[in-house]
């Protein structure tokens, strides 16, 4: 019996391709950025369904709260105004180092002209 060889198209080998590659990648990614890449997918399909519903709850609040900005409570405006204060005092300081470096580059491009003129005369 002859055995007849199966042959596929480009496109088909492609689609072979990104159906393997393509959850790697997203896991992948979803590492990088910290999160657990395969839960998030047990998650969207509903597999591993034997936990309650509360931790689930739970989990996308916390992933909610992370992705969206902080609205000022009582607890937290303590912290708020603290963190306020700190950019504040970081901002001052870069602005004054920034100052210092224009102040600098000035005087290079001063002394800079100085000697080209220097060069020119002699």
């Amino acid at each position: 019996m002859a055995t007849r060889r199966l042959k596929i198209t480009g496109f088909a080998r492609f689609f072979v391709v990104m159906l393997f590659l393509v959850p790697l990648a997203y896991i992948g990614a979803s590492y990088y950025n910290g999160q657990d890449g395969i839960q998030n997918i047990k998650n969207l399909f509903g597999i591993d369904t034997n936990k309650p519903c509360t931790e689930h709850v739970e989990t996308l609040d916390n992933q909610s709260v992370q992705n969206t900005p902080t609205i000022i409570t009582d607890r937290s405006s303590s912290n708020d105004s603290r963190r306020i204060d700190q950019l504040e005092k970081r901002m001052n300081a870069l602005e004054n180092e920034n100052a210092q470096l224009r102040n600098q580059v000035s005087q290079q491009d001063l002394e800079l002209k100085d000697l080209r003129r220097q060069l020119r005369t002699n």
